[in-house]
């Protein structure tokens, strides 16, 4: 038995191939391919990162006997009519596919179907949950305009503003400073400005990326990188407060 996993989301497209020990015969990463985006940039990732297992395995889309997909931001039923036809466009059999939210694919990873709650924080955030009547809740995943607390991205907001308040004396001074000089490769600091509204244009995956800096800068006892990582814990366990209620 051969099964195509994968994990689609806001930053990147993982795919990979297991037969059914679980032994892993064949990986593949592309692009996003999150339901909001384009559709002709999610068929291109996700064709991609299934042409990339395919090819590495030998094997056709035909010949797989299952495909699972977790897929983020599937919300509404416009995001699921969505889902779907792109899986038919890129050739996947509806009897032979399960495709799931990723806050339920987490869920079931995790629990493995008993009553629980998952958290998933990646570019942004969700906490998922079911009891033993099998009743679903989520908490969360609003995205980064209302939401996202705790993810990648409120992380890496969060980095910035803590820089920009230690500048204007109106924080206490943090090692983020120099390391985010240094990231974006600039001298001055309010050359920040034009790379995070000019060349990254605000784009949650690239801020989210800032996150890294965040865990490296705690790493070495910088407070502020602390207490930033430190809050975003807390507003996960919220997430799954909120859950278990």
């Amino acid at each position: 038995m051969e099964i195509l996993a994968m994990d689609i989301g806001k930053t990147k497209t993982f795919a990979v191939l297991v037969d059914e020990n679980g032994n892993i015969l064949a990986e593949a990463v592309s692009g996003p391919s999150g339901a909001w985006l384009e559709e002709r940039v999610i068929l291109k990732n996700i064709s991609e990162a299934t042409g990339g297992c395919l090819s590495k395995s030998g094997l056709g889309l035909d010949e797989l006997d299952l495909v699972s997909i977790s897929w983020s931001d599937l919300d509404t039923k416009e995001d699921w009519q969505k889902a779907w036809k792109i899986a038919e466009k890129i050739g996947l059999r509806k009897e032979k596919t399960i495709v799931e939210h990723d806050a339920v694919a987490a869920y079931y990873a995790v629990t493995w179907g008993e009553p629980g709650v998952a958290v998933v924080a990646g570019t942004g955030s969700i906490a998922f949950g079911m009891n033993k009547q099998g009743e679903r809740m989520r908490s969360g995943g609003w995205g980064w305009l209302m939401g996202d607390e705790g993810s990648a991205y409120w992380i890496g907001v969060k980095a910035l503003n803590a820089v920009s308040r230690s500048l204007d004396g109106r924080g206490g001074r943090t090692a983020l400073t120099e390391k985010l000089k240094k990231y974006f490769s600039i001298e001055e600091e309010l050359e920040i400005l034009k790379k995070v509204y000019k060349e990254l244009l605000g784009n949650p995956a690239e801020i989210a990326r800032i996150a890294e800096i965040v865990d490296e800068a705690a790493e070495e006892e910088d407070e502020v990188s602390k207490k930033i990582l430190s809050e975003a814990g807390e507003e996960l366990a919220e997430c799954i407060l909120a859950i278990a209620k």
